[in-house]
């Protein structure tokens, strides 16, 4: 398990899954990356393990435009069932939910050209550099642009 995108557990700070499905982080862990009780995480499935991503914002903070909200409406209606995806979208609700306007449009063509975009994923990036927010992704063509926090993601 790596936790953070930088810190190798070694094989005895290993976690183990408790009937009620929580798990305790060793103390040398804990320590080593200073969290404390009640840290939130990000959980990103990787291979046969996970990546926990820490220091997320508050979700009062999150940013959601609305292109994401109709890529998982349309995926998990899809893929998984109505329900899940509604589920999602109320969530997203609890987000700071952001539209499309003119000034985000144009800067999303831009970035489509520039740097070979789709154009909802330009859209998502162009949001979040307007509101000079990170764009927390694991979505490959994201990786090495500027703003953005890439997670890799490897599938089981």
């Amino acid at each position: 398990m790596m936790f953070d995108g930088d810190f190798a557990v070694a094989r005895h700070d290993t976690m183990t899954l408790s009937s009620k499905f929580q798990m305790s982080v060793p103390k040398a862990v804990r320590e080593a990356k200073q969290w404390k009780a009640g840290q939130v995480f990000a959980f990103v499935p990787r291979g046969e393990g996970a990546v926990l991503a820490a220091d997320l914002p508050d979700r009062a903070r999150w940013i959601v435009p609305t292109i994401v909200q109709l890529e998982l409406a349309k995926w998990l209606t899809r893929e998984v069932d109505e329900d899940k995806a509604a589920l999602l979208i109320a969530f997203t609700e609890t987000c700071v939910v952001v539209d499309l306007d003119s000034r985000i449009a144009l800067s999303a063509a831009d970035f489509a050209s520039r740097h070979r975009l789709a154009i909802a994923d330009a859209i998502i990036y162009a949001t979040a550099q307007a509101l000079g927010a990170d764009l927390l992704t694991c979505d490959r063509h994201f990786d090495g642009l500027p703003g953005v926090r890439f997670i890799a993601n490897t599938k089981t």
